[in-house]
C-alpha cells in the first residue's frame, strides 16, 4: 500500500513538473491598436488624433497551444474649444483573450481566438459660462482575431492581431449621444480591429 502511494505521489509530481514546463508567461505592450477607437469615436471626444495609440498592457500565459492573456488599456486627453471652454476626456479598458496555436514553431506561430474587454469612458466639458456637463459612458466588447507572432529571439516576439469587433455601449450618466438628445443606449458597432505588439517572455 505505502509502494502505490508513494509512487501514485512521484506521478503526480512528475506530471505537476512537465506541466509547469510548458507554461510561459511574458509582459506584452501594444505599439499600435485599433480595438479602442469605436468606444473613443463614439464618446465624441478629443482621442481622434491619438486613440489609435491607447498604451494597452499585456500579460500573455502560454499553456502549450492554448493562450490566455489579460489587457488593460488607459488614455486621457484635453481639448480647448476655439470659442472657449474645455473638454476632458478618459478611456480605462479592463479585458481577457483566449487563443489556440493553428501552427506552432519556434520561431512564429499562428493563432486564433476570442477577445473580450469592458470600458470605462468618461467626458466633462467646461463651457466659458455655466456649470460642467460630465459624462460616464460603459461599454462591453467581443472580438473574433487572428494573429501571427514571430520571434526575434527565444524570448522576445512581434506580434499582429486583425479581427472583427462587436461593441455594445451605454451612457451612464449624461446627455451625449450621436444624435445629441438623451438617451440610455447610445448603440452598438461591429468594426475591424487591429494590433501590433511586443512581448516578452521571462
Amino acid at each position: 500500500m505505502k509502494k502505490i502511494i508513494a509512487s501514485t505521489v512521484l506521478v503526480a509530481g512528475m506530471l505537476t513538473t512537465s506541466a509547469m514546463a510548458d507554461v510561459k508567461v511574458g509582459l506584452g505592450v501594444d505599439v499600435m491598436n485599433t480595438y479602442t477607437n469605436p468606444v473613443g469615436s463614439l464618446n465624441g471626444g478629443s482621442f481622434g488624433g491619438i486613440i489609435g495609440s491607447t498604451p494597452v498592457i499585456r500579460v500573455p500565459v502560454d499553456m502549450g497551444a492554448y493562450r490566455i492573456e489579460p489587457r488593460i488599456a488607459y488614455i486621457s486627453a484635453s481639448s480647448d474649444y476655439v470659442a472657449g471652454g474645455t473638454q476632458d476626456d478618459s478611456l480605462m479598458a479592463f479585458g481577457v483573450g483566449a487563443y489556440y496555436k493553428l501552427a506552432n514553431s519556434e520561431n512564429s506561430n499562428i493563432y486564433v481566438g476570442g477577445q473580450a474587454d469592458y470600458f470605462m469612458v468618461g467626458k466633462e466639458t467646461t463651457p466659458v459660462v455655466g456649470a460642467s456637463v460630465t459624462t460616464d459612458i460603459n461599454a462591453l466588447a467581443f472580438a473574433a482575431v487572428v494573429g501571427a507572432e514571430f520571434f526575434m529571439t527565444p524570448n522576445f516576439s512581434l506580434a499582429s492581431e486583425l479581427g472583427l469587433q462587436y461593441t455594445s455601449t451605454t451612457v451612464v450618466d449624461g446627455t451625449f449621444t450621436t444624435t445629441g438628445a438623451k438617451a440610455d443606449v447610445v448603440g452598438t458597432d461591429i468594426a475591424p480591429v487591429t494590433s501590433v505588439t511586443f512581448r516578452y517572455y521571462f
